[in-house]
């Protein structure tokens, strides 16, 4: 009987640690002939903290500056000497089935990329 109650509290405890364990990260991406967008949610609490990247994957030269939209992230800026630019922090409830966009501006042009979740 004892033995039983042990096994079932070595049980109990490597679930909880195990559940500790495992991040709930969600991962839209999206691709256009001139960007790419990487956008992730870590809904780890409350406040879902967000990142990614917008890459500029085009032909023609990196563009000075660019204006960009994705989901509540906005800003207007340069990339880096990579065409990269890292999204900041931020808090955001997401969840799988969300539908996120990206709007970029750059040079006159505009495009809208629809991002989807890697799965």
């Amino acid at each position: 009987m004892t033995f039983s109650i042990v096994r079932i509290v070595i049980f109990i405890v490597c679930v909880v640690i195990l559940s500790a364990c495992t991040k709930n990260i969600l991962s839209f991406i999206g691709k256009s002939d001139n960007w790419e967008v990487l956008y992730e949610i870590d809904n780890q609490n409350d406040c879902g903290k967000t990142g990614g990247y917008i890459k500029y994957v085009g032909h023609d030269s990196i563009p000075d500056r660019i204006a960009y939209s994705v989901h509540t992230l906005e800003g207007s800026t340069t990339l880096d000497e990579n065409g990269v630019l890292t999204l900041l922090y931020s808090c955001s409830n997401v969840r799988e089935d969300s539908a996120i966009k990206a709007i970029i501006e750059w040079d006159s042009k505009s495009e809208t990329i629809e991002l989807s979740t890697l799965g």
